[in-house]
């Protein structure tokens, strides 16, 4: 295809930490992965996949994630180029400017919807005020009673601060979080199950459409290509997808993952 995004980019998806999405561990040690570890892990299969593939060193590279990614990609960024790593209790010195071979062409880096720091929610409120989702009037009240914090365990504890949150949250009624210029539609990529809680117990089977028609060729709608891509058994195979990985354990080790519950909920070793 013309249009073809291999003809303007090469792309490498990386599921990490151990877990994400097909990914798995063989090791129990290889489970326990804190973010350093993952940003190490990360900068370090980008070295040894570029020594595999030399062709590729020269070209631009950028670094993309979304999500929790917010955490992992700046940390990843900063390797590349330099800076001094604290790990296991000394500096290490690595990136670019270390000398560090192969060289990566960074150019830039990319998040989507990230989470980045604990008190990212404090800079939602200004954000619903330019979009026009709380009036002018209430953010007013917020920035005096709430003192510009509004997190739900550090807001301060005053009758009118927690007023005008529930006012807040009652304007946020049927807002697509995520982005608020698309309906709420839920997330394709978790059918068959129900989506978000506002549509539980409205479907009468599981086999029944719950995204309304005013989703239909949305993003949410579209996400359902992925997931029959993605069960393909022929794309499962090219990907060298282990059956059990990642999340879809309880789906081929249904009886391994129920005797593991009945141990957990029992306080036994799992």
């Amino acid at each position: 295809m013309v249009s073809s995004m291999k003809l303007v980019a090469n792309i490498i998806f990386l599921e990490q930490p151990v877990n994400t999405g097909f990914s798995y561990g063989t090791t129990p040690e290889a489970m326990n992965v804190t973010d350093v570890d993952a940003c190490r892990h990360i900068y370090e299969f980008l070295l040894k996949w570029l020594v595999d593939h030399p062709e590729f060193s020269s070209n631009n590279f950028y670094m993309a994630g979304d999500s929790y990614s917010g955490i992992i990609v700046p940390r990843v960024v900063q390797l590349i180029s330099d800076v001094y790593f604290y790990y296991e209790s000394h500096d290490v010195i690595v990136g670019i400017e270390a000398g560090n071979k192969p060289l990566i062409n960074l150019k830039g880096y990319l998040l989507g919807n990230p989470l980045t720091f604990p008190e990212e929610k404090n800079f939602v409120m200004p954000f619903l005020l330019g979009m026009g989702i709380i009036p002018n009037d209430l953010y007013l009240s917020l920035v005096q009673n709430c003192k510009g914090e509004y997190r739900e365990d550090f807001a301060p504890a005053n009758v009118q601060c927690n007023q005008d949150l529930d006012i807040v949250d009652e304007l946020l009624t049927n807002i697509n979080d995520q982005h608020v210029l698309e309906p709420v539609c839920g997330s394709e990529t978790e059918s068959p199950r129900p989506f978000l809680s506002a549509f539980r117990g409205r479907r009468r089977s599981l086999k029944e459409n719950s995204i309304s028609s005013i989703c239909y060729g949305s993003l949410v709608d579209r996400h359902d290509l992925s997931n029959h891509w993605a069960n393909d058994p022929r794309v499962q195979k090219a990907l060298h997808v282990r059956k059990g990985a990642g999340h879809v354990a309880p789906e081929y080790k249904r009886e391994v993952c129920f005797n593991m519950f009945k141990r957990w909920i029992s306080h036994d070793p799992l």
